[in-house]
Formats: structure tokens, sequence, C-alpha cells
């Protein structure tokens, strides 16, 4: 955590949590557990594991949420000590996650703050997935009528991801859940992780060199497509970095949109070059989410005129 958002961070404990200054002590090591009063959400019990829920929530009240974001956020807290997080994301369906110290994080990012600014359909829609993470991303593109093919290299990480798709029948037939990075080239890739061993951060990247790794698969995009008999609609990348090669280094202008999260510290470019690139190709940005700093999401659509 940088200094700025440390500061952020700051503002919004006091501005959300009616018994700030024990929280801050707790967010710091000196409690073991806490009732935080949150002024939007109400009491909640956190522990010394929770610190992480703990900052999570603080990102999201960060956000102008809606009613109906709030509730999720809610029930998702409510679920924090299950064994499985269930979301119900409409009267008769609902999406099933195995809960770990992480997932949390991430359906969060997905399902409360709605990162992903894409809409239901009844057509014959595919998303291409880079970086599928443990599912979320697939089975949320896959709840709003998409078929989804996704690509997750990191051996431990798909098997979580697999895990969670099995829980959802109703979803399963929809998701190509695939073992492989994409990449500029066909063969094998060395993906680095952080100091503590945490392989299920959604840090892991090939462009910040540590003594933990592990060799994964990649494939071109080309190579994806023809492979897996992708007709191109839309490009999600969530990939710690391996946005900048795929985006400066391929032809997307198949694409009618592209979602990219963009992590300007690993490779150290600058987005709008990227943004620039893809506007060369034919697209218009739609919107740009930002995250925190040197981290955000970009939708970029194909330009009909």
């Amino acid at each position: 955590m940088n200094f700025r958002e440390f500061i952020l961070g700051l503002g919004v404990t006091i501005k959300e949590i009616k018994n700030w200054p024990k929280a801050l002590l707790f967010r710091g090591g000196v409690f073991d557990s806490i009732e935080c009063n949150y002024k939007k959400l109400g009491k909640v019990k956190l522990f010394r594991n929770d610190r992480n829920i703990f900052d999570t929530i603080l990102a999201s009240l960060r956000c102008d949420l809606n009613i109906h974001q709030i509730n999720i956020l809610k029930s998702i807290i409510s679920q924090k000590d299950k064994d499985i997080i269930e979301i119900q994301i409409n009267n008769e369906e609902s999406i099933k996650f195995n809960n770990n110290d992480n997932i949390i994080g991430f359906i969060f990012e997905i399902f409360v703050r709605n990162v992903y600014d894409i809409d239901n359909t009844s057509e014959k829609r595919t998303v291409v997935d880079i970086g599928a993470n443990e599912a979320d991303t697939a089975l949320f593109f896959a709840s709003k009528g998409y078929d989804v093919v996704s690509f997750e290299p990191i051996s431990y990480v798909y098997e979580n991801g697999k895990a969670n798709i099995d829980l959802n029948e109703n979803l399963r037939s929809k998701i190509k859940f695939i073992n492989k990075g994409i990449s500029c080239k066909n063969g094998k890739t060395k993906i680095y992780f952080g100091e503590d061993l945490d392989k299920y951060s959604g840090d892991a990247t090939i462009y910040n060199s540590t003594k933990n790794s592990e060799w994964i698969d990649v494939i071109t995009l080309d190579t994806a497509m023809k492979d897996y008999n992708i007709i191109p609609d839309v490009l999600k990348m969530d990939c710690e970095g391996c946005e900048v090669d795929i985006i400066l280094n391929s032809d997307l202008s198949m694409f009618n949109e592209i979602y990219f999260e963009y992590h300007t510290i690993f490779p150290k470019i600058d987005e709008n070059i990227l943004i620039k690139e893809l506007e060369n190709q034919g697209f218009i940005m739609k919107y740009k989410n930002s995250i925190v700093k040197d981290l955000g999401i970009i939708k970029m659509i194909k330009n009909k005129l």
C-alpha cells in the first residue's frame, strides 16, 4: 500500500466507520477482533484473519455504491465464515463460490463494484477471458448469457476455478476453462509470485522476478482462436501486465468490445499508450474505471462510424 492509498483508506475509515479509532488500531494489529460499526452496513464482526476483508470493504465503500450493491456487499460479508458463498443474481438464480482467503475480494470487485459493465444478452455472444483466476469473471459473464472461453495458466488457481464452475451446474455448460496463458508466442514461460508464496492473490506476473515461480504453457491469441473455434466478439484481459504484450503485438480489430485491466506498475508503460494502440485499430474508449493508482479497468468498443 503506497502513501496515497493509505491516505484514501484513512479518509474512508473515518467517514464510513463510526468507531473509526478502534478500527484503525484493529487494522494496525493492536486488536485481534473488532465489531466495526459501518454507517452503510451496520455492525460487522471482524477477526485477525479478516483484515483483507476490512481493506476490501473500504475499497468498495470508496465507490458510490447504490442500494443493490450495498445489499450484495452485506450478503457477502454475512457469509464470510461459510465454506460456500452464494450470490443471488436474480429471484431464481445464484452463483456459488468456494470460500478461501482471496475469493471474497474477487467477488467484491466483480459483483459489487461492477468493474465489468456488461449487459445481459439473449444473443449468441462469446467472451474470451484471459486471466480467468478462480473463474469469478467466467461465472459472471456466463450469468449474463454469454458463452465464455477462459484461460488460466497457474495450476493451483486453475483447479480452484474448475471447482467453482462445478458448483454451478446451470452455468457450467457455457464455460470452457483452459489451463493455459495467452502470450505473443507459443511455448512455455516462467511466471513469478509474491515473496509470501501466495499463488492465489492474482498478483502473479512475468514482469516481477522473485524467488517463487512456476513454468506455464502459453499460446498466442491467434492459436487460441483456431484451436478452440472461437468467433471473436468480446475480449477481456486481466493478466497482470500481459495485456501490454497482447495489445502492442496483436491485431485485435476483429473484436467488438475489449475490456482490459491495466497494470502500469509491472511493465511500466502508460495505459494511454495502450488506449492509443487500440484507437489505431478502430476502437474508441467507452470508460476508464480506476481502482487504485496504476491499476484500473478500461473498456474499448469498436467504432461503428
